[in-house]
């Protein structure tokens, strides 16, 4: 073969490449794009249906419930018209997000038609028209690469691996006695939206939201919630037998191959995992950070917060002043607070570890209603106002989940924006910043209630500096 013929074919391979490349990439970004709005939406139902009580109207409240089932199991998008401008954001997203796909498989298809790579140029176009008409994005027959997510893999030390399998349908049962409480309470939400028991609903709801939060519900007083709970209770207990079992198992087997190392390690993170009151519950570790808060030690500056009550108060604004707890998170986490502000100025919000020597902040409210995930520089990830979103006197509530490569932020428990990437890409400028770069932290520029703060510990225990003093 000639060496132009093999430069010419190199290329080829290369351009056939670059396209597989460009449309993969495209169906991830659907995908994802696609992910978010359905959060989205389904975050809405909560709002819907308390509006719908509020208004009355228990036909409504009904086919509410009903329509979060079809859309959960099957997609099938509520017409409820309490929930109508969520479903038309989601539609919009979902149309946005084709449109980017169906952009790319036009530009794919003229490349391999101009390349006389008629035979592929039809398969992509046959995929065009599927996308076109409505077809499920990366479902079609035409694609080379697989649907099914690539196995975990495996660690090659056979105790850990046999201990990872027990992790892994550990994680499974628990999802699912977690799933079936949560239907349980949308059921008792039910009920009383049929009896007209609008107090007992909003109750009912944040327990709910207490749940999804974390992993717990601290004595319900509704009775059917509390028997819900009783028989989560029940039914992880089992769970968590099963796998301090596992954990006993895989230690033992390390004891008898005289392995030390392998018998302090999971020793300790079997500590870890049944340290949560004292006794094992298969849950994540949930900490209150107000109550580790020594004002001497943690305010900066210490004349402007004060700890009453079991809450947190910035007592005067100005340079920003910051609560650094001590305490350091894992690598992923929940990190949430429940704050009043009596008048609007400046926003406030919540400091966090970057992984990269440095932190970076979520920042929210005042009187612009700032939404901004914060960058080393500009431009910013994400950066919004949305006037009218915060009023004073009103309690409001925002967490953060931190996970290996992607962070995602609510508010009221709706999800304003999911950030995927580096984390090192995130910072602060020099009015946020901390010297305990490792520790997490508040901060406000007005004065503030904070009536919750915590953190839930989702990859594995964090390390808590200094033990509560108050």
């Amino acid at each position: 073969m000639s060496s132009r013929l093999t430069a010419v074919v190199v290329l080829a391979l290369l351009a056939t490449s670059a396209r597989a490349d460009d449309l993969a990439d495209a169906k991830a970004a659907y995908a994802e794009s696609v992910a978010v709005a359905r959060e989205e939406l389904l975050d809405s139902f909560t709002d819907a249906v308390k509006a719908a009580a509020e208004a009355g109207e228990l036909v409504s409240v009904t086919e509410l419930v009903e329509q979060k089932e079809a859309f959960e199991k099957a997609g099938e998008l509520p017409t409820n018209r309490f929930i109508k401008e969520a479903v038309e954001a989601y539609e919009s997203a979902e149309k946005e997000a084709r449109g980017e796909v169906v952009k790319a498989y036009e530009t794919a298809l003229s490349d391999l038609t101009k390349s006389a790579k008629f035979e592929e140029a039809r398969k992509v176009g046959n995929a065009l028209q599927a996308i076109k008409n409505g077809g499920v994005v990366g479902a079609t027959g035409t694609e080379t690469e697989t649907t099914t997510p690539p196995p975990k893999p495996r660690p090659s030390d056979p105790v850990l691996a046999e201990l990872q399998e027990a992790k892994e349908e550990y994680q499974a049962d628990y999802d699912e006695v977690a799933k079936q409480l949560l239907a349980d309470i949308d059921e008792r939400i039910l009920e009383l939206s049929k009896a007209g028991q609008l107090d007992a609903i909003e109750a009912v709801q944040k327990l709910r939201e207490e749940f999804e939060s974390t992993g717990n519900i601290e004595n319900p007083a509704d009775d059917d919630v509390k028997f819900a709970k009783a028989k989560f209770d029940r039914a992880l207990t089992r769970h968590v037998r099963a796998m301090t079992a596992s954990y006993r198992k895989a230690i033992g087997r390390y004891r008898r191959a005289k392995n030390t190392e392998g018998v302090e390690k999971l020793e300790a993170e079997l500590a870890a995992w049944t340290a949560d009151a004292g006794r094992p519950t298969g849950t994540s570790r949930v900490i209150d950070l107000i109550r580790l808060v020594d004002v001497k030690f943690d305010a900066k500056p210490t004349n402007k917060w004060s700890v009453k009550d079991g809450s947190l108060y910035c007592t005067d604004g100005g340079l920003v002043p910051k609560v650094v707890f001590p305490y350091e998170p894992p690598r992923e986490y929940d990190f949430s607070m429940e704050f009043m502000q009596p008048n609007l100025r400046n926003d406030l919000g919540m400091i966090m570890p970057n992984r990269a020597g440095s932190t970076f902040y979520w920042g929210i409210g005042g009187r612009d209603s700032l939404f901004l995930l914060r960058a080393a520089s500009d431009p910013q990830p994400f950066k919004r106002n949305l006037k009218g979103a915060f009023r004073p006197g009103v309690k409001y509530r925002t967490r953060v989940q931190v996970r290996e490569k992607e962070v995602r932020t609510y508010v009221n428990g709706r999800l304003i924006y999911a950030y995927k990437g580096d984390l090192g890409n995130l910072g602060v400028d020099n009015w946020h910043r901390t010297e305990a770069t490792n520790q997490l932290a508040v901060f406000a520029d007005d004065p503030t209630m904070f009536s919750k703060i915590t953190v839930k510990e989702v990859s594995g225990p964090g390390r808590v500096i200094r033990e509560a003093t108050n």
